[in-house]
């Protein structure tokens, strides 16, 4: 539940936020990305202790592997996190993605004219017809959950969404749950955002048929190209989305998509929304998805980054020391961090003071000798050499290169020749 008055849509049923993680899919089409079978189901037994609803596991077609790793995280028992899969709006595709056994089905509908003219070869009323029967393809295959993301939309004009988010609304089908907004190139402002959410929202009530509280709610599926992402989803939060997509990390295609840590605190502390989610599994979540995709997030990176809770400026410190209140909006504890102080070039006496009370409780300190401790504790960390950082850096790029730079082009053609050899 959230506050009220944001949005007329907010009423009733159509309060239940959705969460939809799409590390699984999104985030392991990050360049160099993979994760194993072991691996996804792990991360979606984290997944399902944070309280996450929807998990977008990947795409059935991409390989046998691919098919037989949906098939079997479908298949997990003790889980209550719904297990889901992408396709591209492709009746082979929707038919494989049935034998997976998942639920939430993703059919990904481009809609922009790019997309239409280059992948479909369509003019748009052809296309409109064409998705149509594609979803009543799904639905007949009674797939429980139908999820339309409108890839692109956010470079499509307001006439042609429309139409075809109308036309297929007016198939009156009960497994259509969401239609997605995307703005897959992470072009869009947030007031673009705002408004396209409401035309979407409005279209769908209008066409549906079914009623305001059964219509098709409306997604969100933002990337981060110009670091918008977070504040794309929140303004179609804002504007009634209610299906939110996200990955750990925020890692995905080119700069990646909303950021689960971000989001989450956002919502909760923002927004004041009432999440059924365990914020504990917060930085868990974040650390192992560091470890399995490579990916290594900034010092600076908001909650779960290294430097998040660590303040070492003796004004901040002195104010926590006060009242964390001051400069820490939330309890690191909450969700599994802790704070830290740091001593170096900007402390203030307020830490040497703590520290002095904490590790030397018998002694009695003048204030010239506190002054002379700070001074030395300032020159001891302006002295360290910065050597070590140049190195790292250097390991770092030669570590991505390893770890994100995929198959060798020289291998490829090793596999090329293989393949042209058999032919002998």
């Amino acid at each position: 539940m959230c506050a009220k008055s944001l949005s007329e849509f907010r009423d009733g049923p159509e309060n239940k936020i959705y969460l939809i993680d799409g590390t699984l899919r999104e985030g392991e089409q990050s360049a160099g990305v993979f994760f194993t079978a072991a691996e996804k189901v792990k991360l979606i037994k984290l997944m399902d202790k944070a309280g996450i609803d929807i998990a977008d596991c990947g795409m059935p077609a991409v390989s046998r592997d691919e098919f037989n790793a949906i098939k079997k995280l479908a298949n997990l028992s003790g889980i209550s996190i719904k297990i889901g899969a992408s396709v591209r709006c492709l009746k082979p595709e929707i038919k494989l993605f049935s034998e997976t056994g998942a639920s939430e089905c993703f059919i990904i509908v481009p809609v922009s004219d790019i997309h239409i003219k280059e992948k479909f070869k369509m003019d748009r009323d052809s296309y409109i017809n064409y998705v149509k029967d594609c979803v009543s393809y799904a639905a007949d295959l009674k797939i429980p959950g139908i999820h339309l993301a409108l890839e692109d939309m956010s470079r499509t004009d307001e006439e042609f969404y429309i139409k075809l988010i109308e036309g297929v609304s007016e198939l009156n089908i009960s497994a259509l749950k969401a239609f997605y907004l995307c703005d897959t190139v992470g072009v869009a402002l947030p007031e673009k955002i705002k408004y396209q959410a409401e035309t979407v929202l409005k279209a769908v009530k209008t066409a549906s048929g079914r009623g305001r509280k059964n219509h098709p709610g409306l997604g969100i599926h933002c990337h981060n190209d110009y670091g918008l992402a977070l504040a794309n989803t929140l303004s179609a939060f804002d504007a009634g989305a209610r299906y939110i997509t996200f990955t750990q990390n925020g890692i995905g295609e080119r700069a990646g998509n909303a950021k689960y840590h971000e989001l989450i605190m956002a919502l909760v502390n923002l927004k004041k929304c009432r999440l059924e989610v365990d914020n504990s599994y917060i930085s868990e979540l974040s650390k192992v998805v560091e470890e399995i995709s490579g990916i290594m997030l900034s010092a600076t990176e908001p909650v779960v980054g290294y430097n998040a809770f660590r303040h070492e400026s003796g004004i901040h410190v002195s104010g926590l020391l006060r009242n964390r209140k001051i400069y820490e909006e939330y309890r690191p504890e909450d969700i599994g961090r802790e704070n830290e102080y740091v001593l170096g070039k900007h402390t203030g006496a307020a830490l040497i003071d703590k520290l002095l009370r904490e590790y030397f409780s018998g002694e009695t300190f003048e204030t010239s000798e506190i002054a002379e401790i700070l001074s030395e504790v300032k020159k001891l960390r302006v002295s360290a050499k910065k050597n070590e950082y140049a190195r790292v850096r250097k390991y770092l790029l030669n570590f991505y290169g390893k770890a994100l730079g995929g198959v060798k082009k020289a291998d490829f053609i090793k596999i090329v020749e293989s393949v042209i050899a058999r032919r002998l």
